[in-house]
């Protein structure tokens, strides 16, 4: 059975769950630094949209009573692969905990509104 995830704390769609837990997972949609009463993207650098997206992922994560700790893989697309060293550093001090989730890290041509950066994961909750 499929339950739909949803906090007021991150951006929402009519097209798409924030997520989705199904069989002891939980499937995150990519997020990007949306602010979630205007629905624009919040301009800033790097670093200021990273942090936004961590935040909302974090918010995700809390309305289905899970943290950070309980995610196995993440996704990040970056507009600039030059970011990455700065996105690494942001990362290790946002998931300090070991195991590290996988991951993997691309450059994309573009990210929806112009964002700089977007994250999706998955958690699982027996830990």
């Amino acid at each position: 059975m499929l339950q739909d995830i949803r906090t007021t704390e991150a951006p929402s769609s009519a097209l798409y769950s924030q997520a989705v837990r199904a069989n002891g997972f939980l499937f995150l949609s990519g997020q990007i630094a949306v602010d979630q009463v205007t629905g624009t993207l919040i301009t800033g650098d790097i670093s200021e949209q990273f942090h936004k997206v961590f935040d909302q992922i974090e918010a995700i994560l809390r309305a289905a009573t899970l943290t950070l700790a309980h995610v196995v893989r993440v996704e990040i697309y970056l507009e600039n692969i030059s970011d990455f060293p700065i996105v690494n550093a942001l990362y290790l001090k946002r998931i300090p905990h070991h195991p590290k989730p996988v991951r993997q890290a691309m450059q994309v041509g573009h990210l929806p509104m112009g964002a700089k950066i977007e994250i999706s994961c998955i958690a699982v909750e027996n830990l």
